[in-house]
């Protein structure tokens, strides 16, 4: 039988793994999962997280190791898996099962591998209000997406269902620890929106932009970032951001380390300064240098409570033609994701707005 060696590697490169596979077995059948625990635990949009083969796992390369480079998240009393990620860069590698089964972050893979993989469905996409990306992502190179939601259906329509089994009852091991259907907005009663991890180490508030902090009509600018060093911090192929100013964030978030809480700072490049939780891995905040001279943060979409759903409602104008940064980054790692994802949000601003105008981010790299 033949067999394929995928490498893999976080920002920092402190964790660095190989999973050999038999071709066979490729390629592993991907599910995007809303929940909002992935998305509270990674900081993003969803994670991208593919099944191993039972009796095939992870070999770290020295000293690379599961005990001294990553740090392991239990989301809950109930839950059956633990979360990994590296414990410098917050990168998540996967989950592991109570039976040693992975569900493995393909977005860490090394470019050139993803054909080792295909995107295949939705999970969860109810718990986000709005729908999040999947509204954006319906179709990848020719293929459509499936859904699978919970079996109750509380808005009375017809259930969109996958056929994977496997799909259903990861995402269900995933989901069962909070009992987490729909994500609620909270904090927007005094006019604020709540950013908060999982574990709720870092929390904030962000009241809107303009003369009065409370004025409705006044959003902040949102986009999705496709870089490699997003990608390879948050072991998710896409992240997205809100950028904020610094003063109506609430307790201040110190620019020269962003920690507030559980926060641990991480430099992935000269000019950006990110930071993510301790405990739960979720990516929170970054700066470049030009966004910091601006009194900009710009603060992760995934741990933003909106009653209005994930894609933020009034509070975010997602704008600039597609508003997506470093496109490129993104088309040179997973061609057809990206392609996808920028063509969705062009079509999701128009439905919304009836343009795709807009100013262009101010920090358009290393996003």
């Amino acid at each position: 039988m033949s067999h394929r060696t995928l490498i893999a590697t976080c920002d920092c490169r402190t964790t660095h793994f190989t999973l050999t596979l038999p071709t066979n077995t490729l390629p592993l059948t991907v599910h995007l999962c809303h929940c909002t625990v992935c998305r509270r635990t990674h900081g993003a949009p969803c994670s991208f997280h593919a099944p191993v083969p039972l009796g095939n796992e992870p070999v770290f390369i020295a000293p690379s190791s599961l005990d001294t480079s990553l740090t392991g998240y239990v989301h809950g009393p109930s839950a059956k898996s633990t979360r990994y990620f590296c414990t410098t860069c917050g990168c998540h590698i996967g989950d592991r099962d109570c039976k040693g089964q992975w569900y493995i972050s393909v977005s860490i893979f090394q470019e050139g591998d993803s054909a080792a993989w295909e995107i295949a469905s939705h999970a969860y996409t109810h718990s986000t209000g709005d729908g999040g990306i999947s509204g954006l992502l319906n179709v990848i190179d020719g293929r459509k997406l499936e859904v699978w939601n919970p079996p109750q259906d509380t808005q009375g329509g017809q259930q969109e269902a996958t056929s994977n089994a496997l799909l259903g009852q990861h995402v269900q091991r995933q989901e069962q620890a909070d009992g987490e259907d729909e994500d609620k907005g909270e904090g927007e009663e005094d006019q604020t929106l709540l950013a908060q991890c999982h574990c709720g180490g870092i929390a904030a508030r962000i009241s809107r932009p303009g003369s009065s902090k409370s004025d409705p009509t006044k959003k902040w600018r949102a986009f999705f970032g496709l870089s490699r060093d997003a990608r390879l911090v948050t072991g998710t192929h896409v992240t997205g951001w809100l950028s904020v100013g610094k003063e109506r964030i609430s307790p201040p978030i110190p620019t020269g380390t962003l920690c507030i809480g559980t926060a641990k700072s991480y430099r992935s490049s000269k000019n950006v300064l990110r930071a993510f939780c301790g405990v739960c891995g979720a990516t929170a905040f970054f700066v470049s240098h030009q966004a910091s001279q601006a009194g900009i943060v710009n603060v992760a979409t995934g741990i933003l409570r909106a009653e209005e759903g994930v894609m933020l409602g009034s509070w975010a104008s997602w704008e600039w033609i597609s508003g997506i940064t470093s496109l490129q980054d993104g088309l040179r790692y997973d061609e057809g994701f990206a392609c996808a994802l920028s063509e969705g949000l062009r079509a999701w601003r128009i439905k919304h707005h009836g343009d795709t105008k807009g100013p262009a981010p101010d920090d358009e790299l290393d996003t």
